[in-house]
């Protein structure tokens, strides 16, 4: 099925296991597929090659989101060399997770340049560029309801762009541009065993009802649903892909 023909999305964090997953499978329904990176420009160009060898069409785009110049480049460069901007989903974050006594005034600044800083830029962009009937979305966490310890910093940003998402669905609806969160409980990426402690993922997998971490598949899955003609008359949500955890 070729859902998305003619679409162009643009997936920041896109050689990450959530967006290189996102952009493999809009990519698979006939998105021209635009894959952000910060660093490691080798797994970007391997997606990208990969993607075109099945029969898609992809292009890699480097970018420090934190940079406003950047940011704005990034999506004028999409922009022209891709011939518009259809759909945005912000996947690029990070997380710290440590008692907040004991978190440095570094650690503070890294992720509020990270996630907030980053985020506002992406959305500020996408509400500019994404054309009539597009889909802007973002990846945040369960956490921002359902508090654990030692992720207070994390989800703190992350609650931030949350706002400012539901914010831009009522600003764009008039475009019949939709925009949405979708928040997660734990998926199973390098990232996150590097970053969540043992124990913190024990926990939270002992109280999820179906006592598993997610697959970066099923977080593509969703996504291809909601910037899909099916999820035109879904915005301003928060949706929860969690496996049950409440």
């Amino acid at each position: 099925m070729n859902q998305l023909n003619g679409k162009t999305v643009l997936i920041t964090g896109g050689n990450g296991g959530m967006g290189a997953a996102t952009a493999r499978r809009l990519a698979a329904i006939g998105a021209h597929v635009a894959v952000h990176y910060r660093s490691k420009p080798e797994i970007a160009h391997a997606l990208v090659t990969e993607i075109i060898q099945a029969g898609g069409k992809a292009k890699a785009f480097n970018a420090e989101l934190s940079d406003v110049t950047q940011v704005r480049s990034l999506f004028a460069a999409v922009d022209s060399q891709m011939g518009g901007i259809d759909i945005v989903v912000h996947t690029a974050a990070m997380g710290i997770f440590k008692p907040h006594a004991d978190i440095t005034d570094n650690e503070f600044e890294t992720v509020i340049s990270n996630n907030i800083r980053a985020g506002f830029y992406v959305l500020q962009e996408a509400a500019r560029r994404v054309r009539n009937g597009g889909r802007i979305i973002t990846l945040s966490v369960a956490g921002t309801v359902s508090p654990v310890a030692m992720a207070g910093l994390n989800n703190g940003s992350r609650a931030a762009i949350d706002q400012m998402i539901l914010s831009l669905s009522k600003e764009l609806g008039s475009k019949n541009v939709t925009a949405n969160v979708l928040a997660l409980g734990l998926i199973d990426t390098e990232q996150l065993l590097r970053t969540v402690p043992e124990f913190l993922r024990t926990q939270v997998i002992s109280q999820t009802p179906l006592a598993r971490m997610g697959h970066p598949n099923e977080v593509a899955g969703t996504i291809a649903f909601l910037v899909g003609p099916d999820g035109g008359f879904i915005t301003g949500q928060v949706i929860r892909l969690t496996g049950g955890l409440i």
